[in-house]
């Protein structure tokens, strides 16, 4: 039997607090950008993050592992390539390296990539909204590369029927 989620407007306009369940998966959902994540239960959310209604980042105990799931109005109106060549700016610069594109796939819908910089490994997936997007990156230590290739297979998105709020 699966907990539901709990999310509401007493929660800074939409966070919503994950939910554990029987079956090994958590869930967060966020109202203000109309979607539900499912992951691992081993992924904790970070107690430090800051909380402004825009998503949750995670991490895996005993590895270099983060996720971050966050929802992002379009206020530019960016395309998926912009949006996505500003994610491997942001890699290269923590990783102090040129990227190097192990799997990418662009197209006006959004962008799914494993990208290696230095020392780092990151999976990154982008979906574009009507007037917002959605972006998941889950990044580490090469060394961890098996587990952040495995950890993108199991998170999951479901989109709400309804569009993001504004």
């Amino acid at each position: 039997m699966k907990l539901i989620t709990f999310c509401g407007a007493f929660f800074f306009l939409s966070l919503c607090i994950p939910s554990w369940s029987q079956s090994g998966q958590s869930t967060y959902c966020n109202n203000r950008f109309g979607f539900c994540v499912q992951y691992p239960e081993s992924l904790r959310p970070v107690q430090d993050a800051a909380i402004n209604g825009d998503g949750l980042t995670l991490e895996l105990a005993g590895s270099s592992i983060t996720v971050s799931v966050s929802g992002s109005h379009n206020a530019m109106d960016w395309t998926p390539e912009k949006i996505y060549y500003y994610a491997q700016e942001e890699l290269a610069d923590r990783g102090k390296s040129a990227v190097q594109k192990i799997h990418e796939k662009v197209n006006d819908k959004g962008f799914d990539a494993l990208l290696t910089s230095g020392e780092l490994y990151e999976y990154t997936r982008m979906w574009l909204l009507d007037e917002s997007y959605l972006i998941i990156i889950i990044s580490g230590k090469n060394t961890d590369k098996a587990m952040i290739e495995q950890l993108s297979r199991e998170v999951s998105v479901e989109f709400q029927s309804t569009a993001p709020e504004k």
